[in-house]
């Protein structure tokens, strides 16, 4: 073994056999709870929102959100209880907590591993994913299945419905008696912003000024993929002088919202004054989506599971199949694909044009089949999500 190599192994060693012995010294506070998500570089989903609610509605609990959003951090306005991901306070929170949510994994906590031992860890989601992956992948070692499934024996999780109890007891290896269908909370705030948007300022026009109000706008959110060659579309026919030309016409705004690698590959669109009815919806922008989902007219994607979401607003959703057959072979769905996708499929650019003036002539064509397959993936659909996630948690 390389010397400097055998040496930082032997100082992480020693770093975890301290730090575990204070984990074990310390006692741990019932009234102490941390939150975090995506390995502490995002303030946001539904750790975010929980957080948010406890810290309004449960005043006797001591809540924390560990992140390195340095955004976040550095804002003039921040709550005293986000707390930098890698200082010296948030492993003190961390040994003194008793409760722990997250919505990726368990690096959403500095110190992983301090998380699996003396811990009650909740796992929140960052969306109800019907792509088979980790247990539920086409293919998994068996000796890294075994490992992972230890690790998540003693995690409680949170869900929509029944449907998505079995999906993550799929994925995840979690014991069905410790899924609870609750509802999300990301989901509880997409429906109180929907039922108050008469009350709250367009996002979309504070974040962008826009003049004309009848305007239409769409919301393009496909799933990443990394081996995708298309600058943009995944159709072989793809004609951007035509989409401009469409989306003047019919008074249409495409607001792309991509994954953070890609946003590398699209931000020189949006400097292109040609293209002024296509925008780049970042997260330096709008942090959660679903905060602003029911303020768009009609959702595009594939294999993301952000439809799931777009079933709450009830509006029209394309779904972009020209590699379908190819993503299936490679990744597959834990779900029938057409099963559960109530919107029109698209495979050329041609038929994409022909889909977006259908959702715009005939919006409720596929609302018979949105709202069957949204009482199935949601049976919690009016809010009381954090209220009913925590009283559970108080109780364990």
């Amino acid at each position: 073994m390389n010397p400097k190599k055998f040496f930082f192994n032997i100082l992480r060693k020693i770093r975890f056999l301290l730090l575990s012995t204070l984990d074990f010294l310390t006692p741990k506070k019932s009234n102490c709870i941390l939150f975090g998500s995506r390995a502490g570089n995002q303030y946001g989903d539904n750790s975010r929102f929980l957080f948010e609610w406890v810290r309004e509605n449960m005043p006797n609990l001591n809540a924390y959100y560990l992140t390195a959003d340095k955004k976040i951090l550095n804002s003039e306005d921040k709550d005293k209880s986000i707390i930098s991901y890698h200082s010296f306070a948030a492993l003190k929170k961390l040994l003194r907590a008793k409760k722990v949510f997250i919505t990726h994994g368990f690096a959403d906590m500095p110190y992983k591993s301090l998380c699996k031992k003396r811990h009650i860890i909740y796992f929140l989601g960052h969306g109800l994913s019907f792509k088979r992956t980790d247990l539920a992948a086409k293919e998994i070692d068996s000796k890294k299945a075994r490992k992972f499934k230890r690790t998540t024996q003693k995690l409680f999780a949170y869900c929509s419905s029944g449907v998505e109890r079995l999906a993550i007891h799929a994925y995840y290896g979690i014991p069905f008696d410790r899924i609870r269908i609750t509802g999300t909370p990301r989901n509880e705030v997409l429906w109180n912003n929907m039922k108050n948007k008469k009350n709250i300022q367009s996002n979309l026009e504070n974040l962008f000024s826009f003049q004309n109000k009848s305007k239409k706008t769409i919301l393009y959110a496909p799933t990443y993929l990394p081996e995708q060659k298309n600058d943009f579309f995944s159709f072989e026919d793809f004609n951007m002088e035509q989409l401009k030309a469409f989306l003047e016409k019919n008074n249409l705004y495409l607001f792309l919202r991509m994954h953070r690698n890609d946003l590398l590959r699209y931000g020189k669109m949006a400097e292109d004054p040609s293209n002024n009815r296509i925008r780049i919806l970042d997260f330096d922008l709008v942090a959660d989506v679903n905060t602003i989902l029911y303020e768009f007219d009609i959702l595009i994607t594939d294999f993301s599971s952000i439809f799931l979401d777009y079933l709450i607003v009830d509006k029209p959703i394309i779904f972009i199949t020209s590699i379908l057959e190819e993503y299936q072979k490679q990744t597959g769905f834990y779900f029938d694909y057409n099963s559960v996708t109530p919107g029109v499929k698209v495979k050329n650019f041609s038929e994409f044009l022909d889909s977006l003036n259908e959702c715009l002539d005939k919006p409720e064509k596929w609302q018979e089949k949105r709202i069957v397959i949204a009482n199935l993936f949601h049976e919690y659909q009016k809010g009381e999500s954090c209220r009913k996630i925590m009283e559970y948690s108080m109780k364990d």
